[in-house]
């Protein structure tokens, strides 16, 4: 299928782009949909077209999953399709009715292995993702615990 792309992934070349979205499927999925699920493998990298996805981490203490980062339109979901060992690392639940471009991870995995253009416009963009998520994760995890008393090593 030949989709149109949005998103983050607007930023590759239109050669890299055009190459990209012949792997790619539109999905959608109801609100409280679980589109990822923690330590399974991950079926695709994703551009968020319309809705929003919770990231959802299991914090024994804090109940069974509490929401670490929301992730918009415009951004990637499951980066951990193209990273080893290729399972997710979070459960990833729709909030709301939530569309996205599906790009399938072995179909990905195997260009990107005879890609070389590819593989060097797309995996910056899915570092900065986990860059990104990594940031975000950090700042909810503060502001959900809170300052407190640092002990020494």
């Amino acid at each position: 299928m030949t989709t149109r792309i949005t998103s983050a992934l607007d930023r590759l070349s239109p050669a890299v782009h055009a190459r990209l979205a012949e792997l790619t499927r539109p999905v959608a999925y109801p609100a409280g949909a679980v589109i990822l699920r923690e330590g399974t493998d991950t079926p695709f990298l994703g551009a968020i077209l319309e809705g929003r996805v919770a990231l959802r981490l299991r914090v024994p203490e804090r109940g069974d999953r509490v929401t670490i980062v929301t992730v918009e339109p415009g951004e990637l979901l499951g980066w951990s399709a193209v990273v080893a060992p290729y399972r997710a690392t979070v459960d990833a639940v729709a909030t709301e009715p939530t569309r996205l471009l599906a790009i399938d991870a072995v179909a990905l995995r195997d260009r990107l292995a005879a890609d070389c253009e590819l593989a060097a416009e797309l995996l910056p963009l899915v570092l900065e993702s986990v860059s990104d998520r990594l940031s975000g994760s950090w700042q909810q995890l503060l502001d959900m615990f809170g300052a407190r008393v640092h002990e020494p090593w």
